[in-house]
Parts: structure tokens; C-alpha cells; sequence
């Protein structure tokens, strides 16, 4: 489950560094990143269906690209998922708080 699947291969932000299959993988950093941020701008602008709508596509393609690309496995682009939404949903909570 943490190791990245076999012929992982360029899986930087480049393309580049070669095979990378030997690395940790969990949670992918991409997909949490992403999730991080569309979950704070969701939060923190609430009622912008559009917005909200966007960045769901935004973080679903994000998961789908790194599974396609052969960089992570399904268990390693839902655990980025997971984590990006818990650490975005802490985050735009304690910014209501300092903004009150």
C-alpha cells in the first residue's frame, strides 16, 4: 500500500527523475494538495455551486491523472483525497475563527 506501483516512472512535477517505483507513495502529495485547496475555497466561500463544482472536476481529475500515469494506486489517490479534505476543513475552520 505505501510503495508506488511497479514501473513508476517519472512522477515529478516534470516528468522526470526516472523510476520511482522503489519510493513511498502514501498518501499522493498531488491529489492532497489539491483537495487541500478546493476544500478551503469551498468552505470559505460557501453557496458557489459553480466554484464547488469545478473543483470537484479539478480534484477528480487530479486522482485520475496520477492512477493513469501508473504514479499511485487507487488506495494511495483516496488516502490524498482524505487527507487534503481534513487538513482543507481544519484550515478554513480556524480561518472563521481568527476572520470572527
Amino acid at each position: 500500500m505505501f510503495k508506488r506501483p511497479h514501473k513508476a516512472d517519472g512522477c515529478n512535477m516534470f516528468c522526470q527523475g526516472g523510476d520511482v517505483s522503489r519510493n513511498p507513495g502514501f498518501p499522493s502529495g498531488h491529489v492532497a494538495h489539491a483537495t487541500f485547496f478546493v476544500t478551503f475555497i469551498i468552505f470559505i466561500n460557501i453557496n458557489d455551486y459553480f466554484l464547488d463544482t469545478i473543483g470537484v472536476i479539478y480534484i477528480l481529475l487530479v486522482g485520475l491523472a496520477r492512477y493513469m500515469k501508473n504514479c499511485h494506486n487507487l488506495e494511495q489517490v483516496i488516502a490524498g483525497i482524505l487527507n487534503g479534505f481534513i487538513l482543507g476543513s481544519l484550515w478554513a475552520f480556524l480561518y472563521t475563527l481568527i476572520a470572527l
